[in-house]
């Protein structure tokens, strides 16, 4: 990654900050960017997924997915796209047990364009995180990318993280995805 990209992320990260949270607490100087944010106390939703056996069970899940369905809809209602929802990148604000999230890491995240906009045939994220469906398209938008992020997180919450990790890790050694039986596209 060139400098000249690496400041413009920067950059985009920093107006999608002030998009969504009208953050005032962004500083920069000749060389930096400074961020101040707000202390969150407890761990990663990866942590605590991991902490419970590897799943929660079906009703603690649908908390936490609400919670996560309104991040998702404040981001849209602000003409955000994460697209990069991960179990990583949310973060219990205290230690209580029914704590809030916040979501994190907006370094993927761009505005919403329209579905033709160039660029929107490119998968984004991790291959660890990301759909497998989302990799075999050709095409998709900033929308559906939140659908197969939701759907993903979802599926982290309540199927033991052993199952899944072996799908992904299979999908890497056979060097295909597979959509319906079909072998699709190489990874």
């Amino acid at each position: 990654m060139t400098i000249a990209i690496a400041i413009e992320d920067v950059h985009r990260e920093v107006k999608i900050l002030k998009a969504l949270s009208g953050h005032n607490n962004l500083f920069e100087d000749t060389n930096n960017v400074y961020v101040v944010m707000e202390l969150c106390e407890d761990a990663e939703l990866l942590d605590k997924i991991l902490a419970s056996g590897g799943r929660y069970m079906e009703e603690d899940a649908k908390k936490i997915i609400v919670q996560i369905l309104n991040v998702i809809a404040f981001c849209h209602l602000q003409g955000v796209v994460h697209r990069d929802l991960k179990p990583e990148n949310f973060l219990f604000v205290t230690r209580d047990e029914d704590s809030p999230m916040k979501v994190i890491d907006f370094g993927l995240s761009d505005f919403i364009r329209p579905v033709s906009s160039p660029g929107q045939d490119q998968a984004i994220g991790f291959l660890r995180t990301v759909s497998c469906l989302m990799l075999a398209s050709t095409f998709f938008s900033d929308f559906v990318a939140a659908f197969f992020g939701l759907r993903m997180l979802s599926e982290r919450l309540i199927i033991p993280i052993e199952e899944i990790t072996g799908e992904i890790e299979m999908a890497m050694v056979l060097d295909h995805v597979e959509v319906d039986g079909d072998r699709t596209q190489k990874l």
